[in-house]
């Protein structure tokens, strides 16, 4: 019985770990599209000079976009 009670509180702390992980990991990347949607608005030039722009949609950006065109070439 104490082998079972002490199995359950490690996956009671593990499952708590890992939900505090994903909450820290979700705002982290919220966060972080809120500061570069507020970087674009803010410094256009300096945007579209780092080619940013292709970072502000979900998903990820193509190639083309990324500004990495020769390594289609080949």
């Amino acid at each position: 019985m104490k082998v079972l009670n002490k199995q359950r509180s490690r996956y009671e702390k593990k499952l708590k770990r890992l939900e505090q992980s994903r909450l820290s990991q979700s705002k982290y990347r919220r966060n972080k599209t809120l500061k570069l949607k507020k970087l674009i608005e803010k410094h256009p030039d300096a945007a579209i000079e780092h080619n940013l722009a292709a970072y502000d949609k979900p998903g990820q950006p193509s190639i083309e976009d990324r500004g990495q065109r020769s390594l289609l070439g080949s």
